[in-house]
């Protein structure tokens, strides 16, 4: 990926060319989740708790996700709070990830995401995250498997099916 953006700059003059190394970064950065997926997957999950910034990483989560944007003109409106709890923050962020990644396969150019973040008022220890857009949403009979493992509407070669798996 390193090696694309700085071809990316040396590329600047011939949009085509620049495109195409743009293109292969993203695919590149597409590759990496599916395997750290697959690997959250194979592996027994050890949780490691620490004090985590959940505003930090809900933004750290949409910088790394910017690739998955490029030509999607999308509006991304966020209202988040400053809240710290034990958390595994690699695996909240690859989480996070996993629901930004369907959320812009689900939606069209011009689409919307807007991430929501509460305090619950009932109980003040737990904390509310929306991720919310505007595609075309989950059908009814798919609705009831869309936790299970290598499960995916998505076209062979387009999905691991294990993003809300994990």
């Amino acid at each position: 990926s390193i090696y694309a953006s700085l071809l990316s700059r040396e590329l600047i003059q011939d949009e085509a060319k620049c495109e195409y190394s743009n293109h292969i970064s993203d695919e590149v950065k597409r590759l990496d989740l599916i395997l750290n997926n697959l690997l959250l997957f194979a592996r027994e999950i050890k949780i490691h708790p620490i004090q985590t910034n959940l505003k930090q990483i809900l933004i750290n989560a949409l910088q790394d996700a910017e690739p998955l944007f490029y030509g999607k003109r999308l509006t991304i409106e966020t209202n988040l709070i400053e809240m710290t709890f034990l958390a595994d923050a690699q695996l909240l962020t690859q989480m996070i990830l996993n629901i930004l990644l369907n959320a812009v396969q689900a939606i069209d150019v011009g689409g919307k995401i807007n991430i929501q973040m509460f305090q619950n008022k009932l109980f003040p220890r737990f904390i509310q995250i929306i991720i919310a857009d505007n595609g075309s949403g989950i059908s009814q009979k798919h609705i009831d498997s869309i936790f299970n493992p290598f499960f995916t509407t998505k076209n062979s070669g387009q999905g691991t099916g294990l993003g809300l798996s994990i």
